[in-house]
């Protein structure tokens, strides 16, 4: 048996199940999922607070891990006695099952987490690609999802255009002090490199900017000087229509951002098609084992001199 918990953003969740995915086929047992983080957890350390994603896709029934709840979201219960009852109860839940708690560690790297045994709690992360390559067809199918609702005149121009970019930057959260020291962001340089390559093959393309803050991508990339056209700029848009689109563009341009990393990993590509992803992919030193791992042999690794 394979137990994963399932929290953070949408991209985050897609790697945490990926990951226990390719190890419960390893193992040839079940998989199931913790989904009650998102659902119980009472301290919003997330902003925006995140719910379960997953069941936006098309994946296939798993066994849920079921923990009792009352309490969890009573008004009357301090917080801190709300999380000391959500984690003691998970404990004991994962106890009874008799698995192993397995920790991800990002200053080990993959190779670290490559030989993980059945019985496992898997708890953290694990963006190791490479340790899930052998399913990936399966991934597709699992990850995929109706269209969602969005502009139609975007999609237009999209398909319009004679050779469409995407060009994809996270902001918002990443400009949080904690991301910023950790992750970082993506530099103007990076993306007039990365564009200016594009230009070299295809003179004619357009290209699409798609972010979870347009007005905030414009002003960080007017010094380009290029024309850009910015898309979706809707502040309630849907959670998966950002990747909708990118996925419909023929090359992409992403942000070191596991949102951007999924929209181009389930896109339908060649050996024609051009993904270009930052070198490095996390600014903190102690991570940055990851940075050579993470994108497919494949995509491009354009330099970028990661902002903090």
């Amino acid at each position: 048996m394979i137990v994963v918990k399932i929290h953070s953003g949408l991209g985050n969740q897609m790697f945490q199940y990926a990951f226990a995915l390719a190890l419960a086929i390893k193992h040839e047992t079940t998989l199931v999922v913790d989904a009650s983080y998102p659902l119980y957890y009472p301290i919003e350390i997330e902003n925006p607070k995140q719910d379960y994603h997953l069941d936006l896709f098309s994946i296939p029934h798993s066994d849920f891990l079921s923990l009792p709840h009352s309490l969890f979201k009573n008004w009357l219960v301090p917080e801190r006695l709300q999380k000391k009852i959500y984690f003691t109860r998970l404990k004991d839940t994962i106890n009874k099952m008799n698995v192993i708690w397995i920790k991800d560690d990002l200053t080990k790297g993959q190779e670290a987490f490559s030989q993980l045994p059945d019985h496992c709690y898997l708890d953290g992360y694990f963006q190791y690609p490479h340790q899930f390559e052998f399913i990936r067809a399966k991934l597709r199918n699992a990850f995929t999802f109706s269209k969602p609702p969005l502009p139609a005149q975007d999609l237009e121009k999209i398909n319009l255009s004679e050779i469409s970019v995407g060009v994809n930057l996270r902001r918002g959260d990443y400009l949080k002090n904690k991301n910023l020291e950790n992750i970082g962001i993506c530099t103007v340089d990076y993306y007039r490199t990365s564009i200016n390559y594009i230009l070299n093959f295809f003179p004619n393309a357009t290209f699409f900017v798609i972010s979870d803050d347009i007005a905030d991508s414009q002003q960080f990339l007017e010094p380009l000087k290029i024309n850009l056209h910015y898309l979706n700029a809707g502040s309630d848009k849907h959670i998966l229509s950002d990747m909708y689109l990118l996925q419909q563009c023929d090359h992409l341009v992403l942000a070191n951002s596991t949102y951007s990393w999924w929209s181009a990993y389930l896109s339908e590509y060649d050996s024609k098609k051009i993904i270009i992803a930052p070198d490095k992919w996390f600014v903190n030193p102690l991570w940055s084992i990851n940075n050579s791992n993470i994108t497919p042999q494949n995509w491009i690794r354009m330099p970028n001199d990661i902002q903090s």
